[in-house]
């Protein structure tokens, strides 16, 4: 005697143009980011060379004001690099 067994069908995923659409929004958004950051951080270090003196990379890189927009900045840098060398392709990896 066998056992009545009803299979629960497997869900289809995103479709293509969901995937694409989210990868989208999602490079938008980490350019929206990029940009704002940047403003932010060129605006940090006009005020670290004013107070250092020197608009030389040298000089302003001391400046603890800059040298903590800096950290900040870099993490969202990194971000976006990674999602343009590789979100098209993880997205196509996705893709039926």
């Amino acid at each position: 005697m066998s056992e009545n067994t009803t299979l629960t069908p497997v869900p289809s995923g995103p479709t293509d143009a969901e995937l694409e659409a989210a990868r989208d929004r999602a490079a938008e958004a980490l350019s929206e980011a990029y940009l704002a950051i940047s403003e932010w951080s060129a605006l940090v270090r006009e005020g670290a060379a004013e107070r250092v003196g020197s608009v030389l990379s040298d000089a302003v890189i001391h400046d603890p004001a800059y040298d903590h927009a800096l950290d900040v900045f870099s993490p969202i840098n990194r971000a976006v690099a990674a999602f343009r060398d590789v979100g098209g392709r993880i997205t196509a990896g996705g893709l039926r």
